[in-house]
């Protein structure tokens, strides 16, 4: 692993078989990447002769791997990994969970008015393997319809401003110094 981006032993496996025949020397890939239209990075991998000027040389175990400048913010602790399935093949580009995350934050702030017009409030826990963990807060605590609000709105959101989560899901955080058991005996 590199500290710019990371390549799994599928993927390296993968890419050294394909190009070991057609390299005259130590096979080598570019990694680019630009801003799509919906504002997520969208990448390209192929194969390369040479660095070009300003390039990120990245040695992998027998892979060279060249980032341009201009792609490497993009490409800044991204995943790439090779699956193979019954349906498709190919290599797939991961953002790190850092990058997740703040995402996830910034699509959070503009449904947390709706939450918090009828007192509640949704905070991100964490992003892990390209999971988000959500907790609710205020009024959404014990709701009945957390699990809609959660389905509906949340996750149809993220999932549209961060297509490359897995899932989204939700925990209840409670009042601190509150356990069940001194609610029920107040009630």
């Amino acid at each position: 692993m590199s500290q710019l981006l990371e390549v799994s032993q599928s993927a390296l496996r993968t890419l050294q078989e394909v190009l070991s025949p057609a390299a005259a020397g130590t096979p080598a890939v570019r990694v680019s990447a630009r801003l799509a239209d919906t504002g997520t990075p969208a990448y390209d991998l192929a194969p390369a002769d040479g660095p070009a000027p300003g390039d990120t040389v990245i040695d992998l175990d027998g892979l060279v791997v060249y980032v341009d400048p201009g792609s490497a913010p993009l490409v800044a602790g991204v995943r790439i990994d090779h699956l193979s399935t019954p349906r498709a093949t190919g290599f797939l580009f991961r953002p790190s969970d850092v990058e997740l995350a703040e995402r996830v934050r910034t699509a959070l702030e503009t449904v947390r008015p709706q939450l918090q017009a009828d007192g509640g409030d949704v905070e991100l826990v964490e992003v892990r393997e390209a999971r988000a963990v959500l907790a609710f807060q205020g009024s959404c605590v014990g709701c009945g319809m957390a699990s809609m609000t959660l389905t509906r709105l949340l996750e149809q959101h993220l999932r549209k401003v961060v297509p490359e989560l897995v899932a989204v899901t939700a925990e209840t955080v409670r009042p601190a110094g509150i356990s069940m058991l001194e609610r029920s005996a107040d009630q």
